[in-house]
């Protein structure tokens, strides 16, 4: 070949590189482009060319599954990249319709950069109670998981102003068990996610969702409800007829639901309780630095509030019921002489208010105090003379009464002062502590509340007093405590990490707030 036959070659492959082809929608419409462009871009084109079928050497491409939208919006990018322009923040999209019809285009033709510019596009784009439905449907059209993902993030994130959008009943099964197994919903309570849980389950005339509330209902934490609440949810489900147990195997609380109280008496008694509230996102504190009082705090976006408890005392007890915090008990510090108190006071972190209940049967300090079944038990203790409480001195408290019952012991034990008590699948464990010569002991009872009796257990392999006892995985532990005249090193290497948070806490803004509590 001479160098003239040569220079004609290269002009018509120039020819050809340089030549258009049309592209044509299901209704007709004929849009022009730059036919080695559009190979460069398209999978689907470059695809059909190196098939060597017949349609990739025509010059007119028939598509009969995109509309004029669909291919007006390709012709737009594609003669944005030939002008080296890459921002589809600049192709004045209008409308979701319009990014509807660029995904469509982009994706029936296999433009995977323009493609993933609409992506990057919708993940910046404003999320609100307007928006977030039509981003979450082209998420699901074109499969962007990730974006999927965020936005159930920003629905469980906004839940308490979204709940009551007919938009969230339109949410899919799948979508559904991403919500209910979130540990980052942002509702006033469990019961609230319960309630809208049933209402997707209603929607529908055929009732098709039902077949999938056993699922979504065991992920419901009953736990973390009122006793008031449990019963309304027990009566739907019945009624409903499913078969949903309302368990607290293994329950845990959703983030925003997280309160630590944290209370610092004197001999260095810190007692430490978490409340799973909504609407008290950061915490709430009761401490007794260098004074004869303890103050609650309630802890969010602005300064702190002090709310005064109404009596000064130590050695009280606390326990968690229904949200509340209850104290009672405890040896009075108003006056020179020391007093046992038999003052019940409950306090309700929302409204930050302390409010009186009626008092126990009996003044006491330095007991056991613990709720089961939505009633409060007290168990031994120290009375008036600070001699030692028994076994038999159980009380129950019933809050919807406002009463206390004494509960008698048909079969009461040597159990003394300094023991260890906690719930166990409806019972009561009681170990450990000082009997009435002072010795620690070993032994370990247990009280039946249905029959007001109590039984003696497998005893501890080391005598101890003052100790933690905790059930976890169907097993109870007994951790720390001392033994006679000394202290356990389980027990000091607890008390050091206790102070250690407790002192970290105190020293940088009185009481420091973890909303990742656990």
């Amino acid at each position: 070949m001479d160098r003239t036959e040569q220079c004609k070659g290269n002009q018509r492959r120039g020819a050809e590189n340089s030549e258009e082809i049309v592209l044509i929608s299901k209704t007709g419409g004929r849009y022009k482009v730059d036919k080695l462009l559009f190979k460069q871009a398209s999978a689907y084109y470059r695809a059909l060319v190196n098939s060597g079928m017949k349609d990739a050497n025509v010059h007119e491409l028939t598509l009969e599954c995109l509309s004029d939208g669909c291919l007006d919006k390709v012709v737009d990018y594609l003669s944005k990249q030939q002008a080296d322009n890459e921002k589809i923040e600049n192709q004045s999209v209008k409308s979701f319709e319009e990014i509807d019809e660029g995904l469509e285009g982009a994706t029936y033709l296999q433009i995977s950069e323009m493609m993933d510019r609409y992506f990057k596009f919708l993940s910046k784009y404003p999320l609100n109670d307007t928006t977030w439905l039509h981003i979450l449907n082209l998420a699901n059209k074109y499969s962007m998981k990730g974006l999927i993902k965020k936005i159930m993030n920003f629905i469980c994130d906004n839940f308490n102003s979204l709940v009551n959008h007919a938009d969230l009943m339109t949410l899919s099964l799948e979508e559904m068990n991403h919500f209910v197994k979130s540990e980052e919903i942002n509702a006033d309570g469990e019961f609230q996610i319960f309630n809208f849980i049933v209402k997707w389950l209603s929607v529908g005339v055929d009732q098709s969702r039902m077949r999938h509330a056993e699922k979504l209902l065991d992920e419901v934490r009953f736990g973390l409800m009122t006793t008031a609440e449990k019963q309304k949810s027990r009566d739907v489900i019945e009624k409903l007829n499913l078969n949903v147990r309302q368990t607290e195997r293994n329950m845990k609380c959703r983030r925003v639901e997280r309160v630590c109280l944290a209370f610092l008496e004197e001999y260095e008694k810190i007692h430490l309780k978490v409340l799973h509230l909504a609407d008290v996102k950061s915490g709430i504190g009761l401490s007794l630095p260098q004074t004869n009082d303890y103050n609650a705090f309630k802890f969010n976006d602005e300064r702190a509030r002090p709310n005064t408890h109404p009596i000064m005392c130590s050695s009280f007890e606390t326990c968690v019921l229904d949200n509340c915090l209850y104290v009672a008990g405890g040896v009075s510090l108003k006056s020179s002489s020391y007093q046992v108190l038999d003052n019940v006071y409950v306090y309700d972190p929302i409204h930050s208010v302390w409010s009186q209940r009626s008092n126990m049967l009996s003044p006491k300090c330095n007991f056991y105090f613990g709720e089961m079944d939505g009633e409060l038990y007290t168990v031994a203790g120290v009375n008036m003379d600070f001699s030692a409480l028994g076994s038999t001195t159980i009380e129950k408290y019933v809050p919807k009464e406002d009463r206390w019952y004494q509960m008698s012991s048909r079969q009461p034990v040597q159990l003394e002062n300094f023991s260890t008590c906690c719930v166990f699948n409806g019972k009561i464990y009681m170990s450990g502590g000082l009997d009435a010569e002072g010795e620690i002991i070993k032994s370990v009872y247990k009280y039946d509340p249905a029959t007001e009796e109590w039984h003696s257990v497998t005893p501890l392999l080391t005598g101890r007093c003052s100790h933690i006892m905790a059930p976890y995985a169907n097993k109870l532990f007994a951790i720390g405590g001392i033994n006679y005249n000394f202290i356990d090193r389980s027990r000091h290497i607890m008390v050091n990490i206790v102070a250690s948070f407790f002192t970290l806490t105190h020293f940088r803004s009185r009481l420091r707030i973890f909303n990742n509590f656990v």
